[in-house]
Order: structure tokens, then C-alpha cells, then sequence
């Protein structure tokens, strides 16, 4: 194991990144010029986190204000929206979902994403948007065991059927940020040695089971670490993105539901990014600041959303003449968090037989709800436009910086 710089060097407020050299070799056959080669020669530098799972951030008495502000409002809006409007959860996890995503430059359309859940989505991009669903899914599902094993099962479900190769272990090999493909030396982050992983991650693991810290303020901070620690080739962003929302599960701020952080830092990811690079440099109050505004904007932008979903089901519901409990009524209830559906899919999700399915989705086709968007006896399919409509605004509004 190599050994820490002694030059690491540590701010009041919280430990700077230090480094620490590594031998370099660049291979012969790769055809480069002299001085090319000579930029990218010799040993080169990877960072060392310090461990942080005993450390408590300065923070001041307005961050600390903020941050219990920020934690407010999520357990409010939880157990507001999430209770009364229990499908509503289903919807933000997608959106969540879509907006980490959209981070790492992968869009696709709320049409798009609901084709991939059919199975039926052409778009390479829908695909591995509706995987990172999946992985949201799991780091709810695991988050009362955030550990080092949780958080590799995150990422095997995001790349399991894009990148199979690279999942179900650390990352074995060192990866760096930016610059040429061949070399770390010009980077503009070489994250840790792979050697030092598994004891980072042990140790941020340890961090984010603490109970004494402003909740707001932990999440960011864990999330900037496992971002710095980058243990894997592949997905970090999106799996760091999945770690805040176990987190917000396990803290007992979000029981019911996915608060959509990630559509609150799209439309500030200029500063999201700037915060992660300050964070290496010692500064918490950053990623911080990000996250505080992040959860303001997201539950703004989600109130949004849930006030129009409820208007236009509460539209069809006023023309739908069928009873409550009918499998009409019930399939209208899903369309928020199914836009596009298939009699397949509502047999196997309703537990109907086909005849009823059909007969459920004419009649919200009779009021609007539902369009045929596939004439294919083989795989048709119906959209609700309206639904689809709002989901996509929404996203549209993630990308402003103030909703």
C-alpha cells in the first residue's frame, strides 16, 4: 500500500486532497511524437482523500440554519405529496433518475424512458437512462445497509447490461479526468491509487452512518467524497447520485418518496461541478451551498409536477364513466408513472385478463386520456400526451436555474 504524502496538506475547516506519486509507463507501440511522449513520462500523481469518517465540518451558524431549513422541507414535502399522491413516488424517482442522467450529458424524452420500460424503447439513450432507474430503485432498496456492497450493486444494476465487464468489483485499474486517454499527467483530477479504495469506501461508509451531523450537509459531503474516491471506470456520477437518495431514505427525511435533487443541480451544474473541484482543495461550504439550493429548486419544480398531474387526472376522473374501483379508474392512476402502455404490461401490472385491459384502456381513450401511438397488432401501444407533456416540462424546467 502506498503511503500517504506527508505533505497532505489540512485546512481548519476540513482536509485538503494531498498526492502521491506513481510510476508511469507509456507504451512504444502508441505512434507520438517526441515531445508528446515526454509530457507523459515518468510518474505521475493520484490524489489521497483523507479519511473522513471521524471529522466534523466547521460550519457556520447560517449553513447549519440552511441545512436544517433544506431538511424541513423535504421531510414536509414527503409527507405531504408523497403520502396524499402515493404514485407520485413512482414519478419522481423517474425524474430523478432522468435529471442524473442528464448530468452525465444521457437525454431522453418521457416517451422514450417509458418505451424502454415496455422493453420497446429503440434509443441507446432511453435504455440507459431507464437502467439508472433501476439503480435508483436499489439504492432505496438498500439503504439501510449503505455499505461497501450496497454501493457495488448500485452500479451493477446501472451497467449490467450496457457494461458488464466493468461491474461487480472497484475499479482495478487507475482512471483520471480529462485530457489524453493515454496518460494521467495533464488530467485535471487523477482520482486514488485503485489499491486505496476498499478503505476509503469502509471509511465513507462509516461517515455516512453518523447521527450527529446536519443531514444536508452529510449527504453533500459524502457525495463529494465518493465522487473524489471515484471507485469505479464507469457510473460514479450517477451512483454518487444514488447514494444521496439512499441517504435521504435512510435519515428518515424521504420515507415515501425520491426528492428529485438531481433536476435542483441541472440547472446549476456549472457550480455543481466547481464545487467538487473546491472540495478537493479543503472548502465544504460549496457542495453544500449546491445541495441547500438544489433541494429548494427540486421540491419546487416537484410541487409543479404533482399539481398538474393532479389536474389533468382529476379532469378524466370527472368524465370517466366507470366505477371507482374499476380496472378504468386503476389504470388511470398509474398514467403518471406509466405514460405508455401495452396490454402486456397491464395484465401482468392490474392483474387483469387482456379483454379487460382493452376494455379499461378504450374507455380512457374516450376521454382523452389514452392514444392509440401504435397501430401493430404485434406490439401496440397507447401514450397519454398530456401525461407525457408535463413530465417533459418538467425536465425542461430542471434545466433553469430558478424555478
Amino acid at each position: 500500500m502506498p503511503k500517504d504524502n506527508p505533505t497532505n496538506s489540512v485546512r481548519p475547516d476540513w482536509p485538503a486532497v494531498g498526492y502521491e506519486e506513481h510510476p508511469w509507463h507509456i507504451e512504444d507501440t502508441f505512434s507520438l511524437s517526441n515531445s508528446k511522449r515526454a509530457t507523459m513520462r515518468g510518474p505521475y500523481k493520484a490524489a489521497v482523500p483523507a479519511r473522513i469518517s471521524a471529522l466534523t465540518p466547521d460550519l457556520s451558524s447560517s449553513t447549519i440554519a440552511a441545512c436544517e431549513d433544506a431538511a424541513t422541507a423535504i421531510a414536509r414535502f414527503d409527507a405531504t405529496y408523497a403520502v396524499v399522491n402515493p404514485p407520485l413516488a413512482s414519478v419522481l424517482l423517474r425524474t430523478e433518475s432522468v435529471a442524473s442522467s442528464q448530468i452525465e450529458n444521457l437525454s431522453a424524452s418521457a416517451k422514450q424512458l417509458a418505451l424502454a420500460e415496455l422493453g420497446a424503447a429503440k434509443s441507446q439513450n432511453a435504455q440507459l437512462v431507464y437502467a439508472n432507474v433501476k439503480a435508483m430503485r436499489a439504492a432505496v432498496e438498500l439503504a439501510e445497509n449503505l455499505d461497501g456492497p450496497a454501493i457495488i450493486e448500485m452500479q451493477r444494476v446501472l451497467l449490467q447490461e450496457s457494461n458488464p465487464r466493468i461491474v461487480g468489483a472497484w475499479r482495478s485499474q487507475q482512471v483520471w479526468i480529462g485530457s489524453s486517454a493515454l496518460s494521467p499527467h495533464t488530467a485535471l483530477f487523477v482520482p486514488p491509487h485503485h489499491a486505496r479504495i476498499q478503505e476509503l469506501i469502509d471509511d465513507l461508509a462509516l461517515f455516512m452512518r453518523r447521527t450527529d451531523l446536519p443531514q444536508i450537509a452529510q449527504i453533500a459531503i459524502a457525495h463529494a467524497q465518493f465522487e473524489t474516491i471515484h471507485p469505479f471506470e464507469d457510473g460514479n456520477g450517477r451512483t454518487g447520485r444514488a447514494i444521496v437518495q439512499a441517504m435521504l431514505r435512510a435519515s428518515g427525511l424521504a420515507d415515501q418518496s425520491t426528492v428529485p435533487l438531481s433536476a435542483g443541480i441541472l440547472g446549476r451544474q456549472s457550480e455543481y461541478f466547481a464545487a467538487l473541484d473546491k472540495f478537493h482543495d479543503g472548502n465544504v461550504q460549496p457542495i453544500i451551498d449546491v445541495f441547500v439550493n438544489a433541494t429548494f429548486a427540486a421540491i419546487a419544480n416537484g410541487k409543479a409536477l404533482n399539481d398538474q398531474l393532479e389536474q389533468l387526472l382529476g379532469g378524466w376522473q370527472s368524465v370517466l364513466k366507470a366505477r371507482r374501483d374499476s380496472t378504468a379508474h386503476r389504470l388511470l392512476a398509474l398514467l403518471p408513472s406509466l405514460p405508455v402502455v401495452n396490454i402486456p404490461a397491464l395484465v401482468q401490472m392490474l392483474d387483469v385478463t387482456d379483454m379487460t385491459a382493452m376494455a379499461a384502456v378504450d374507455k380512457l381513450v374516450e376521454v382523452g386520456a389514452l392514444r392509440a401511438s401504435s397501430q401493430s397488432s404485434r406490439n401496440r401501444t397507447w401514450q397519454s400526451d398530456a401525461v407525457l407533456e408535463a413530465l417533459d416540462e418538467f425536465a425542461a424546467r430542471s434545466l433553469r436555474k430558478r424555478i
